[in-house]
């Protein structure tokens, strides 16, 4: 819901600025780095098809900081953000279902195999 307010409030307020533009997105990705940091994310490192999920979600506070930035002057390219979002939220994401999914419709445990491990999504 936050990223959402960041996404429609230029909509909601015409002629923002990009000052408060860049800190209403670095303030959101703060926030989600926060909700992440209380997910006890280290709990996870023994099991790769939950873990790979909290990056995912950190992938996308990144490029929210990485947008405020962009807007306040850090020369951080927009692309950067848009990337961050792309190919790390949105693909890491994707990397981290896929296994899950192929498992639970044949049936088998969500414990990944040792050959998926080492060559496959995760």
């Amino acid at each position: 819901m936050l990223t959402l307010l960041e996404l429609v409030a230029p909509r909601l307020v015409p002629g923002m600025t990009a000052v408060p533009m860049g800190m209403l997105a670095l303030v959101l990705g703060l926030v989600h780095l926060a909700r992440l940091s209380g997910w006890g994310g280290h709990h996870t490192l023994g099991h790769p098809l939950v873990w790979i999920m909290h990056l995912g979600y950190l992938w996308l506070a990144l490029a929210l900081i990485l947008k405020g930035g962009g807007y306040l002057g850090a020369f951080i390219p927009a692309a950067a953000a848009r990337h961050a979002v792309a190919m790390g939220a949105v693909g890491t994401m994707i990397m981290a279902i896929m296994p899950r999914v192929c498992l639970g419709h044949t049936g088998r445990a969500l414990i990944l195999p040792r050959p998926m491990l080492v060559f496959g999504h995760v």
